[in-house]
């Protein structure tokens, strides 16, 4: 049992990882975090414990750190989300809200309109309505099973948000993201899925390319 007291440590944890303040392989010694937590040891110990079971710590000569991220995650992350998101676009297709997803459609409108004027190219606009997007999916699916199968996911993918962001590409993504709703309002499960589909390819394409690495999807799902 996941005891109360460590929830504010893990979560401090997380969205230092996820922002790099916690740089992969930087060593986290309970002791030192406790005190700057204004934690115990034991509930700073059972927060690692967690993170490691989300893998965002990996355990190296007996201490843990943090885990590794590279391009092979990253492509190893997307096929899973791949499989998952392609499902869950088919039954949102079929259960969703009208309303609530024609509300949705403007404010992914509305979004793509200021991210294309914004000095800062929208980032922040950009992945408020992404969350918005994955907060309707995730109540519309309305299965505990995909969406606790998701959030581990999108939890380490929150670790590439900041590598070198495209303008170009959030009004894109946007664009994409609007065709998934439409063919969601219209009840199509199949072209759902494949918009979604089209959505998370052009996605890991567009961030591997701000990786630095070219024709990783191709390479990796052939062995070429």
């Amino acid at each position: 049992m996941i005891r109360r007291g460590s929830e504010p440590a893990f979560q401090q944890l997380v969205r230092e990882i996820q922002a790099w303040e916690l740089s992969p392989g930087e060593v986290l010694d309970p002791v030192v975090l406790a005190l700057r937590l204004e934690s115990s040891e034991a509930e700073v110990t059972e927060a690692l414990g967690r993170l490691a079971a989300a893998g965002l710590v990996e355990s190296r000569d007996g201490q843990g750190v943090v885990a590794g991220f590279d391009s092979e995650n990253v492509v190893e992350l997307f096929e899973l989300r791949e499989a998952l998101e392609v499902q869950v676009a088919r039954l949102v297709a079929r259960r969703h809200d009208p309303q609530v997803f024609a509300r949705l459609r403007r404010e992914l409108s509305a979004a793509r309109e200021a991210c294309a004027s914004a000095a800062d190219g929208g980032f922040d606009v950009f992945y408020t309505v992404v969350d918005r997007f994955d907060e309707a999916m995730d109540d519309a699916v309305a299965n505990p099973f995909l969406i606790g199968a998701l959030a581990p996911i999108r939890a380490h993918l929150l670790r590439v948000r900041r590598v070198n962001p495209s303008a170009s590409r959030f009004l894109q993504a946007l664009a994409e993201q609007i065709g998934i709703v439409d063919a969601i309002l219209d009840r199509d499960e199949v072209l759902a899925m494949q918009t979604t589909a089209v959505h998370l390819r052009a996605s890991l394409t567009s961030l591997l390319g701000r990786m630095g690495v070219t024709d990783a999807w191709s390479q990796h799902r052939t062995g070429g």
